[in-house]
C-alpha cells in the first residue's frame, strides 16, 4: 500500500509528538543507542475524533529521522518497549468497555514489520523491557480480576525468549508496584526496580538473587499496614510450616509476635477471635493454662460461636492450674463504656462501684479498656472489652497509673506514705511478664514515644 513516508522532527520538545499529515497524536520513546524512535498513539479523523476505542491506534518506527515501519488498526496502544536492534513490543489495552477482552494483547515486531510474538494475558501488563538485541522480553502484570479467564497471570514477573518464542519463567512480583524493569548491561539478569531505589535481580533461569531483600521489604509493608489481615495470614502460614516439621521441637515466638501485632490493627471481630484462639492453643500446648484461658475468653467475647465454651469450662474446672494471684473475671453487675468529649468514661452499676472502685484507666487502639481496682478481694487491673470483662490480674497495691505501649501494659502501684512501690508489666492478654520494686512512692509515669522508655 502506497503511503507517504513521515520524517521525524530534528528536535522533540517534550514527550508528545504530532503529525498533521495523517492526523497522528501520541507519545514517543527512543532506543538506548539513539538510533530508533517509536511513536505510539492514535490517528484521529472526523469519524473517530472523540474516541480511542476504535481501531485508530498506530505505532510509527523511525530509523534516524526516516519512518521505517507503520502498524495501524490498533486499539489503545499505550504501553511499549523498544531496543537497540529496532525490535519493539506494544501492548494494546483494547476497548475501554471490554477490559482484558480479546483485543487486549501483547505483540512484538522486528524492524521489518515481521510479528515475532502475540499473546493475550489474564491481567494488565506494565513496564515491558527488551534486552539490547531484542531476544528477551520482560514485564510485570497487575492483579487479575476475579473473573479473569487466566487469573494465575496476575501480579507476576514474566521473562520471554522471543527466539522460540517461549515463556522462560513466571514468578511472583517482588514488590507491589515496580517502577521499572531493565536488563543488566550484558543481559544476563532481569532487574525489577521498586520504590526507594530498591532493585531485585533475577537470572535468566529464574533464580532470584535477592530473596532476603524481598522478605525484608514484605515484613516492612506488613508492619505499616493499618489492617492486620496480612500479618495474621503470615502468622498462620509460618505456623503451618512449623507444624509440618514432624518430631522437631518448634519455637512459636515469632508466630505469637506476628499475631499480637495483627491484633493491634484493624480486623473484623471474627478474625480477632480466631487470632486469640490460636494464641490460646499455643499457650495451652506449653501448659500455660491460665494464659490460654485469657485468650479463649477474649475469643468468646469477640465471637460467642467460635466453639470454645466447653473448653473454657473444662479448663476453669482445673483450678489447680490457676495462679493464686488471679482474680476471677466473673463479676456481678454490668459495666457500660461511654465517650464524653472524646474521653472514655466507665459507668458502673452500684454493685460494681462498691466491689471494684475503679481508679486509673488506659485504652487500647481497638477499644479495650484497662482499669485499676482497689476494692476487689485483692487490688487488681481489669481488662474490659465490649462491656464484658476479658481478664483481671492481681497487682501488689493500688494501681495509681496505667500506660499502654504497643502490646504491653505498664502499671505503677503504691500509695502515699509507703516506702516502696511497684512497676508491673502485663502483655495484652493479662499475663504478667515483668515486675520491679521501686525505691519509694512513684508519683507519676510517662512514656518516651521515640525511644519506648518508661520514665517514673
Amino acid at each position: 500500500m502506497n503511503q507517504q513516508r513521515l520524517r521525524l522532527p530534528t528536535r522533540l520538545a517534550d514527550e508528545w509528538l504530532s503529525f498533521e499529515l495523517i492526523g497522528f497524536h501520541g507519545r514517543w520513546v527512543r532506543s538506548t543507542n539513539a538510533r530508533w524512535t517509536l511513536a505510539f498513539g492514535n490517528i484521529y479523523s472526523e469519524a473517530n475524533s472523540s474516541s480511542s476505542d476504535d481501531e485508530c491506534g498506530c505505532v510509527l518506527l523511525f530509523d534516524g529521522q526516516d519512518e521505517a515501519l507503520r502498524v495501524e488498526r490498533l486499539i489503545r496502544p499505550e504501553t511499549v518497549a523498544l531496543c537497540d536492534a529496532g525490535v519493539f513490543a506494544v501492548y494494546e489495552w483494547g476497548p475501554s468497555s471490554e477490559f482484558l477482552g480479546p483485543r487486549c494483547q501483547l505483540r512484538v515486531f522486528d524492524s521489518s514489520g515481521r510479528e515475532l510474538f502475540q499473546h493475550s494475558l489474564g491481567a494488565a501488563l506494565e513496564c515491558p523491557a527488551l534486552s539490547p538485541t531484542g531476544r528477551y522480553l520482560a514485564f510485570h502484570t497487575l492483579g487479575a480480576p476475579t473473573d479473569s479467564r487466566k487469573f494465575e497471570d496476575g501480579e507476576s514477573v514474566f521473562l520471554l525468549d522471543l527466539a522460540g518464542p517461549t515463556v522462560l519463567w513466571q514468578l511472583p512480583v517482588p514488590v507491589t508496584w515496580p517502577t521499572q524493569i531493565t536488563f543488566a548491561g550484558d543481559a544476563s539478569q532481569v532487574l525489577v526496580h521498586g520504590p526507594n531505589a530498591d532493585v531485585y535481580r533475577y537470572e535468566l533461569n529464574g533464580t532470584c538473587l535477592d530473596e532476603l531483600l524481598i522478605e525484608q521489604k514484605r515484613q516492612e509493608r506488613l508492619t505499616k499496614d493499618v489492617y492486620g489481615y496480612s500479618l495474621f495470614e503470615l502468622a498462620q502460614s509460618r505456623l503451618e510450616e512449623l507444624r509440618s516439621q514432624a518430631g522437631a521441637e518448634v519455637d512459636t515466638a515469632e508466630v505469637e509476635r506476628l499475631i499480637r501485632q495483627s491484633l493491634e490493627r484493624q480486623m473484623s471481630d471474627n478474625t480477632k477471635a480466631s487470632a486469640n484462639r490460636i494464641l490460646g492453643e499455643l499457650a495451652e500446648g506449653k501448659g500455660a493454662i491460665a494464659e490460654a484461658l485469657q485468650y479463649y475468653r477474649l475469643a468468646l467475647i469477640l465471637n460467642p460461636r467460635i466453639g470454645l465454651k466447653r473448653k473454657v469450662s473444662s479448663l476453669e474446672g482445673s483450678s489447680v492450674h490457676l495462679p493464686r494471684t488471679s482474680v476471677s473475671p466473673r463479676v456481678e453487675g454490668k459495666a457500660r463504656l461511654e465517650v464524653v468529649h472524646g474521653e472514655p468514661i466507665l459507668s458502673l452499676t452500684e454493685s460494681w462501684k462498691t466491689k471494684y472502685a475503679p481508679g486509673s484507666m488506659a485504652q487500647f487502639p481497638d477499644g479495650r479498656i484497662v482499669w485499676g481496682s482497689f476494692r476487689a478481694p485483692v487490688p487488681c487491673v481489669v481488662c474490659q472489652f465490649r462491656n464484658e470483662i476479658a481478664w483481671s490480674s492481681a497487682v501488689p497495691g493500688r494501681a495509681r497509673q496505667i500506660l499502654i505501649h504497643e502490646s504491653e501494659i505498664y502499671v505503677v502501684t503504691g500509695s502515699h506514705g509507703e516506702d516502696t512501690g511497684h512497676l508491673v508489666v502485663f502483655d495484652f492478654s493479662g499475663v504478667q511478664v515483668a515486675s520491679f520494686t521501686l525505691d519509694g512512692f512513684a508519683a507519676c509515669m510517662s512514656l518516651n514515644e521515640r525511644t519506648g522508655r518508661i520514665l517514673i
